[in-house]
């Protein structure tokens, strides 16, 4: 697959010439890129958690919902400034967007240290609040600088394991902070758990700043001389490492006929005017990054709202917060085993019908949910987990084959996600402040619906 980084147009990439200085190995450059989001996700989904405590000590259920949303309100349009940024210069946004994660939950913790020493209420709620903005903003770019990294670090079925390795370790991030989060909330209080998740965050800091040394100053990439699919509404991005039979043909004809005059190449600019056939390319490839995007933002954002809470869910069945955040985490870890299979098998029964497949298992997960609570909770749990834990694969994969500036691409991803999670996870905040989790489920079911519809026209406009 000639999944190429073509942020700009000058310059030529050659697998065989890294963009790594020093000899650095790219499986360790992977793992930098992995920890550079260990603070980020351990900041948010700690909350969730908690959320028993916190509503035990009298938060309601929509304030709970609004603190939980407060992360992705940055998110909304912070990751489209994050990605132009990031084409403008890679190593300066891979420092800052860890560091701004980290001096936020400073701030956080400085607000919370006020709000014990029972400081004027103004200016304790003024530092939360510039703690929480601070993080919302830094946080929105972290989805940026590792899934554009990537893409430029590896290429075709690496590229693909290198996504799946990502989500996983970020699902591993979520188990843990599902076990340990009430465990240190029992001994350290608020504060504690506050202060505990420096350490993370000081850890992505120093991956970040690891990471940024050992980027060279390459050649800014090129995509190789290649020629488009004969129809210029196909757009000949093969999925797999495979050679393009069509170009080679091209080529051999072009060989025995020396003499004839051949259109000049394609040659995959970002801006799209290097051949006749780029303009409608352009619109092809916007046509689908939206589409894949508002699908994500939709479905994703539903997915990690519920999340947000599913503990209290099983804390109103009769279970306590520990009970409850090991349910959990027995979940993410079963859905972690299967995630190899499943995101490979979309091989074989084709990432299309995976797209829709994806859709379709939290809706009849939310189902299982409404028609028997009590014999098919966990069962309708496990279905939504697994979805969260394997659909984030399938529109990271598809992004590098369908756009030409892959940093630009990802942050309206981001954006687009981060709109759908904070909208959902309000209104469903709201749901249950008026009719309980009653009410808030068939919303769930409507929006997971909404979203398995939408992925068949994803489907058939994608380019895999």
């Amino acid at each position: 697959m000639r999944f190429w980084d073509v942020d700009s147009d000058a310059g030529e990439r050659h697998p065989s010439s890294p963009s790594w200085t020093g000899g650095v190995s790219s499986g360790l450059c992977v793992v930098l890129v992995l920890f550079i989001g260990l603070g980020a996700h351990s900041s948010k989904n700690a909350l969730a958690p908690a959320a028993p405590l916190l509503e035990a000590e009298g938060m309601s259920a929509l304030l709970y919902s609004m603190i939980a949303a407060s992360p992705q309100l940055g998110a909304i349009v912070a990751p489209v400034l994050w990605g132009m940024a990031y084409t403008w210069s890679e190593r300066l946004v891979q420092v800052l967007v860890p560091l701004g994660d980290f001096l936020g939950q400073l701030v956080l913790v400085a607000g919370l240290e006020l709000w014990a020493a029972n400081a004027a209420p103004h200016l304790t709620e003024m530092v939360l609040a510039c703690g929480l903005v601070i993080f919302s903003i830094a946080r929105a770019g972290v989805g940026v600088v590792q899934h554009a990294a990537m893409a430029r670090l590896l290429l075709g079925k690496r590229l693909l394991l290198s996504f799946v390795v990502m989500i996983f370790f970020g699902h591993v991030v979520v188990a843990i902070c599902n076990w340990t989060v009430p465990r240190v909330l029992d001994r350290s209080g608020l504060i504690g758990l506050q202060i505990t998740l420096l350490l993370p965050n000081a850890v992505s800091v120093f991956a970040a700043s690891c990471l940024a040394c050992c980027w060279g100053r390459e050649p800014v990439p090129r995509s190789p001389m290649r020629t488009l699919s004969p129809s210029p509404s196909i757009l000949s991005f093969p999925l797999l490492d495979e050679d393009d039979p069509e170009a080679e043909i091209e080529q051999e004809i072009a060989q025995k006929s020396p003499g004839r005059v051949w259109a000049l190449p394609c040659t995959m600019s970002a801006s799209y005017d290097c051949c006749g056939n780029c303009g409608h390319e352009k619109l092809q490839s916007e046509k689908a990054i939206w589409l894949l995007g508002t699908w994500r933002g939709l479905l994703l954002g539903v997915l990690h709202a519920f999340q947000s809470f599913t503990n209290d869910l099983l804390v109103s069945t009769g279970r306590n917060h520990k009970e409850a955040g090991s349910v959990v985490a027995v979940n993410q870890m079963i859905a972690l085993l299967l995630m190899p299979l499943v995101a490979f098998s979309g091989y074989f029964i084709g990432l299309r019908v995976m797209l829709v497949v994806i859709s379709l298992l939290p809706f009849f997960g939310t189902l299982a949910l409404l028609a028997a609570p009590s014999l098919l909770l966990e069962t309708g749990l496990l279905a939504i987990a697994t979805a969260a834990t394997v659909m984030p694969v399938l529109p990271l994969v598809l992004v590098p084959a369908n756009s030409r500036s892959c940093g630009k691409s990802f942050g309206l991803l981001d954006s687009l996600y981060g709109l759908g999670q904070a909208t959902v996870t309000v209104a469903i905040g709201a749901l249950r402040e008026e009719g309980g989790f009653e009410a808030a489920l068939p919303f769930l079911a409507a929006a997971f619906a909404s979203a398995a519809l939408l992925s068949v026209w994803v489907a058939h406009v994608v380019r895999v």
